[in-house]
């Protein structure tokens, strides 16, 4: 208890009792051994001890001056107990006021307490109680005033043990939060960077095949005039890819399907052969997919049909997508060199498995009949988000 109101409260409470006892013994009860001038001296200089010293105490950690405090008080108890028996009531002020100021640990308040008990066993003894009264009433209290200490430090070290865990408990979820933070950030830069790679980085190498090409035809001096056509589709390509770009940085990559997934994989089919010259069959059903689910899938044929261009040496391209039980199933499949051939498991499939495995799907390749490569991604028809996913994987 560190709230001096309370504090002012007990002991102005414990006064009044003490002067009631006082005034009793000395107008009703004829004959009642007692020193009024004497034990009304002491009680005034506990009142005045508290008020002026032992209050400002509440609270504070002045180890000396609370010693001085309750080795004053411990006189005063002893004092009055010696003048009136009635005033012994005035430890029970005394021994909460060592528990209170008592300084250092545990054993400082058992000290004060001995200390406290004799000085009120020599007091009464010393006065008109007695040494037999003095003995079994010192003796009580001071067993009683112990084991309500003791109890109330085993409290108050229970409440500072907690709030010491509660600091901790605080310390390590700001420590959580933080590496929150920074895999939240990791997460967003990967998300990033696989999105670069399936558009931008797809849309430059575009363009570096287109520049080829009309670097080719501009040192034929193609007279069919097929060269302004690839720069017409250079520039078609770069606005695209700065288009692309745009939509990366606002964050906003969902609205290349707001048209639906069948309508934006025929426009990267189209693209795609305008850039490489493979044509691509897209065969599409018609499902219901989320929009997360349709920009999942369109990633993943750009990234399909950049594996193509880049290692599979392909003449054609079918591309599907069809609802099979709970699974969408997107397919492609290339009449190119096939898998033995060295065709990599770089950063794009692995990115692709990564960007599926978020939605608790799979990515497989494998080789095609009679020759070729097919590429199959699996999503489950339901709608499943990241934390779906990981809650599943800890339970």
């Amino acid at each position: 208890m560190q709230k001096r109101a309370w504090w002012d409260v007990a002991v102005g409470v414990t006064a009044l009792a003490c002067a009631f006892l006082i005034w009793l013994d000395a107008a009703v009860i004829p004959g009642a051994p007692k020193n009024t001038i004497a034990s009304s001296s002491a009680l005034a200089a506990f009142v005045v001890a508290y008020a002026v010293f032992g209050r400002w105490l509440i609270g504070c950690d002045a180890p000396v001056a609370a010693h001085v405090y309750l080795g004053l008080m411990t006189l005063i108890v002893a004092l009055g107990c010696a003048a009136d028996p009635n005033l012994s009531v005035l430890q029970a002020m005394a021994y909460p006021l060592i528990g209170c100021l008592a300084p250092g640990r545990i054993r400082t308040m058992l000290a004060w307490d001995v200390v406290l008990g004799i000085a009120m066993f020599a007091g009464l003894a010393l006065g008109p109680a007695g040494v037999s009264a003095a003995a079994i009433t010192a003796s009580l209290s001071f067993v009683f005033a112990v084991a309500i200490g003791l109890w109330i430090w085993r409290i108050v070290d229970w409440g500072a043990e907690r709030a010491h865990l509660l600091v901790e408990l605080q310390a390590a979820q700001n420590r959580e939060a933080a590496a929150a933070s920074d895999a939240g950030a990791v997460r967003e830069r990967e998300r990033l960077a696989r999105d670069m790679h399936d558009t931008v980085a797809q849309s430059l190498t575009g363009l570096v095949m287109l520049a080829e090409r009309a670097e080719r035809q501009a040192l034929r001096i193609d007279a069919s005039g097929a060269l302004p056509e690839t720069l017409r589709t250079m520039e078609s390509a770069a606005r695209e890819t700065l288009r692309e770009i745009r939509s990366l940085v606002a964050e906003s990559a969902s609205q290349s399907v707001e048209d639906g997934l069948n309508e934006a994989a025929r426009r990267v089919a189209a693209r795609f052969d305008r850039e490489a010259g493979i044509a691509v069959d897209v065969r599409f059903d018609e499902v219901e997919l989320s929009r997360e689910q349709q920009v999942v899938l369109l990633r993943c044929l750009q990234e399909a049909l950049a594996n193509v261009r880049k290692h599979a040496s392909a003449s054609k391209v079918e591309a599907s997508l069809r609802a099979v039980d709970d699974v969408l199933m997107l397919e492609v499949v290339d009449d190119g060199v096939g898998v033995a051939q060295g065709r990599g498991d770089g950063f794009g499939l692995s990115g692709m498995r990564d960007r599926v495995r978020t939605f608790g799907g799979d990515v497989t390749l494998e080789s095609a009949e009679p020759n070729g490569a097919r590429l199959t991604v699996t999503v489950p028809t339901r709608s499943t988000t990241a934390a779906d996913v990981r809650g599943e994987q800890v339970s």
